[in-house]
């Protein structure tokens, strides 16, 4: 009888203390989840979203300049939520729907105690799901939680989204391969088409004036073609361009590397955001970049403001 009362006794003392551990733990996970929530929404409210500045400002760089895009709110929660303690991983996300639109996002995600947590900062939302869950069952799309105020942007929350997800990249970090390598490395830039004088050549394109000069080219006159031919060979992870604007944009273009071999291809491309961020499918190293622009919306000649390598 007194064995049995002493087992029983353990018994006891053991839930007891398993239990209190457990809502200890409980209690963290949810104290650290309205931490994120609300740094989620700090984030989200700190600026509209629109193309922004080219690279990766700082924060205090882009609400300053008053727009930025999914890149920069998944990069500023990160670097607050890593101040705070938490490990964020920023995910990159490539979604074919109906293998006709291309549609790019990112989020970040975070492991609260065994659960995994899904932040999207650009639209003001979070999903109590992993994006392996969410991509392996999209019907979770519908538990988002949290309200999106631009409409525009709710297609990148849909099941329609999630389900067509066909690349991920995934950052434990933020490297983001943010050295331009216009920047960085010497090059040259030839072209057989005409295009107008300085301040509107393709030099324009590097002068990190996005919003101020473009390049354009003779009217009329396709395809467009150039060629970047660094110095030394160079390792390239994305390409990102930016539009005249919505308006006036190549629909079908191809970029070559120096064997002449396709590392971007685009027919019936849709210019929904104002610029290109592509990333590779993964790192290639050249010495050349050959760009092809062959069909056109808008005007019928080439006009950008922005081209990076990264």
């Amino acid at each position: 009888m007194i064995k049995y009362f002493i087992s029983s006794l353990v018994i006891t003392v053991l839930m007891v203390f398993y239990s209190s551990e457990y809502t200890l733990s409980d209690n963290k996970v949810n104290e650290d989840l309205t931490k994120l929530i609300e740094l989620n929404m700090k984030i989200h409210n700190s600026f509209e979203y629109g193309i922004g500045l080219p690279g990766y400002p700082t924060l205090a760089e882009t609400i300053s300049f008053g727009n930025g895009h999914c890149g920069l709110y998944a990069t500023y929660f990160t670097e607050e939520a890593k101040k705070m303690g938490f490990e964020p991983k920023i995910l990159d996300l490539i979604s074919n729907i109906n293998n006709e639109i291309e549609l790019y996002h990112s989020v970040v995600t975070i492991n609260l105690g065994n659960a995994n947590f899904v932040f999207d900062p650009t639209l003001g939302i979070y999903y109590k799901s992993s994006v392996s869950d969410l991509i392996h069952s999209p019907l979770l799309a519908d538990k988002k939680i949290g309200m999106i105020s631009n409409a525009s942007l709710k297609k990148y929350s849909t099941q329609l989204f999630w389900g067509n997800i066909s690349g991920v990249k995934i950052y434990h970090d933020l490297d983001y391969y943010q050295t331009d390598l216009t920047q960085s490395q010497e090059f040259e830039i030839t072209s057989e088409n005409s295009f107008y004088e300085s301040p509107y050549d393709l030099r324009a394109l590097f002068d990190g004036k996005m919003f101020d000069n473009y390049a354009a080219s003779e009217d009329g006159v396709t395809p467009v073609t150039f060629t970047i031919k660094f110095q030394n060979p160079v390792e390239v992870n994305r390409i990102f361009i930016g539009w005249f604007d919505r308006g006036n944009y190549p629909k079908k273009f191809t970029i070559y590397n120096d064997k002449d071999q396709e590392i971007i291809k685009m027919n019936n491309y849709k210019n929904n955001i104002g610029y290109l961020n592509k990333w590779l499918n993964s790192t290639i190293k050249t010495e050349s970049l050959t760009f092809s622009f062959e069909e056109f919306e808008g005007q019928q000649r080439l006009l950008l403001r922005k081209l990076a390598i990264y």
